[in-house]
């Protein structure tokens, strides 16, 4: 009887032990990118993009960097188209992602005849900063990389790209600086709370509200951005250009209908969604296939030559 009970006893305080240091440190999950612990846990459970670059290029590259309004120094890869260029395209990655992400697709944005942008995003890849702010610093990284771009490459006619994360930050980026001129968004959210919960409850098999709202505010004190500001349907109706919206039928990570509340917000009378059959977070490209890629190519060359109707 004295062994059960300790071993009991043992196993209650080992318990309330895990469960101590997981409530103090989930905050740092929420914001902290390149952590080992956090990192090691991605890899594991990470979905795979299966699609492989083409061994040919078409487009040249030239590596940068630019500083944001709190001095930190962001990396990115300038890819050249070989054709005429129409424009310039910004790519935006995932959460503990990095600019390599996009390498499949690097030679379909060169045919259309543009020329991509793809940065690691703050505290990112080789980006510098510790924490990521989903957006609130984000978006002013990228009306300082369009400065960048504007005033020291002579670059004009810009428009976004972004990939979950990627999206969230373009949408923010859409309604804050008019100089994107369409966007692409891929597999997003609507709100981050609840997106927020969602992963927790994934990860945890739990998540009350009480203690995910507890763990934002820690994590929002930590990383210093603000909870309200931060929600990309709240950006949505400040959107008039083109945009595109593309998601998964299956993505487990974040459901399609948080992405349809964007969709339907956005005032852009130029818009379209598409729900990609039988794909999940990472694996649009791969999935859709030619098809999606086709429609992908249709967007972007038609943006060029619509004269889109701003709703205000």
């Amino acid at each position: 009887m004295k062994k059960q009970r300790k071993k009991i006893f043992f196993a209650s305080g080992l318990l309330i032990l895990s469960l101590t240091a997981l409530y103090f440190y989930a905050p740092y999950f929420v914001v902290e990118i390149k952590n080992p612990l956090i990192i090691s846990v991605k890899n594991l459970m990470a979905e795979k993009n299966n699609i492989q670059p083409q061994p040919e290029k078409y487009y040249k590259d030239e590596i940068f960097s630019f500083d944001t309004n709190d001095h930190l120094k962001i990396s990115g890869i300038i890819h050249y188209t070989d054709f005429t260029c129409k424009g310039n395209i910004i790519l935006l990655h995932g959460i503990r992602s990095t600019k390599e992400s996009f390498l499949p697709i690097l030679n379909f944005i060169a045919k259309n005849g543009f020329n991509s942008i793809a940065i690691d995003l703050r505290a990112h890849g080789t980006s510098e900063g510790e924490y990521c702010t989903y957006g609130f610093k984000e978006k002013d990284d990228i009306s300082r990389l369009l400065d960048y771009l504007s005033n020291e490459k002579k670059q004009k006619n810009f428009g976004i790209w972004g990939h979950s994360l990627g999206g969230a930050i373009a949408i923010q980026s859409l309604a804050t600086d008019k100089r994107l001129k369409f966007g692409i968004i891929e597999s997003t959210y609507a709100d981050f709370q609840q997106i927020s919960k969602d992963y927790g409850a994934n990860y945890l098999g739990f998540n009350p509200d009480f203690l995910n709202q507890n763990i934002l505010e820690r994590s929002a004190n930590i990383a210093g951005f603000d909870l309200k500001k931060i929600n990309p349907v709240d950006y949505c109706a400040k959107i008039y250009q083109p945009v595109l919206f593309i998601h998964g039928s299956k993505d487990k990570k974040i459901k399609l209908d948080y992405d349809l509340k964007n969709f339907e917000k956005v005032s852009s009378l130029n818009k379209k969604f598409i729900p990609v059959k039988n794909a999940g977070h990472n694996d649009l490209w791969e999935t859709g296939g030619k098809k999606l890629l086709n429609e992908i190519s249709n967007f972007l060359q038609n943006i060029n030559c619509i004269d889109v109707a701003m709703v205000k």
